[in-house]
C-alpha cells in the first residue's frame, strides 16, 4: 500500500497543527515520527489512519498495483491511550464488534487473542472496570490481530 499526502493540513479551530505537508508512505518501509509535545505527531497518525479528515489538501491510498484503494481502512489500525473504547462492552464483545469491520488475522479466535495480550481472566468483565494498562492492551489487540497485517505480508 502507498499513502500519499498532497499539500495536506490539519487545524483545530483557528490553529494549524501542520500545513502544506507532502509525503509518501510505503507499506514496505518503517517510519519513526518524532517531535516535541504538541507538535502534531498523534494528529498526523490519526490523519494517515483515516480517523481525522484533512482541513486542506488531499490524502490518497493506493494498492501495490497502483490502483486507488477505497477500502484502505481495512488495512490500517491505530492504538493510542487517548482513543476511546465502548466501556459498557466486555473485551469479547468489543473484539467481536470490531471483527464486523475488519476480519481477524488468520481466523484466530478472540479467546486466544485475549490470552496473548494477558486479558483472558478479564474477558467477560466490562471495559469500564479495566485499568488503563488493560485498556491499552485491548487497543493493541485490536491493532495487532486484525487483518491490517495482511498487506505487510504481500
Amino acid at each position: 500500500m502507498k499513502i500519499i499526502l498532497s499539500d495536506a493540513g490539519k487545524r483545530f479551530n483557528r490553529e494549524w497543527i501542520f500545513r502544506h505537508f507532502d509525503y509518501q508512505f510505503f507499506s514496505s518501509h518503517a517510519y519513526a515520527i518524532t517531535g516535541p509535545n504538541g507538535s502534531g505527531k498523534s494528529t498526523l497518525l490519526q490523519f494517515v489512519a483515516g480517523v481525522l479528515m484533512p482541513s486542506e489538501g488531499k490524502i490518497a491510498y493506493y494498492n501495490p498495483d497502483g490502483e486507488p484503494n477505497e477500502g484502505f481502512f481495512r488495512f490500517l489500525s491505530i492504538a493510542a491511550p487517548y482513543l476511546e473504547t465502548i466501556e459498557e462492552m466486555t473485551a469479547i464483545e468489543l473484539l467481536k464488534f470490531h471483527h464486523q469491520f475488519k476480519p481477524l488475522m488468520s481466523g484466530m479466535p478472540v479467546s486466544q487473542i485475549l490470552e496473548k495480550v494477558g486479558l483472558k481472566d478479564a474477558a467477560d468483565k466490562q471495559i469500564r472496570y479495566y485499568s488503563s494498562g488493560m485498556k491499552q492492551r485491548l487497543k493493541l489487540a485490536q491493532a495487532f490481530f486484525f487483518r491490517y497485517a495482511c498487506f505487510a505480508a504481500r
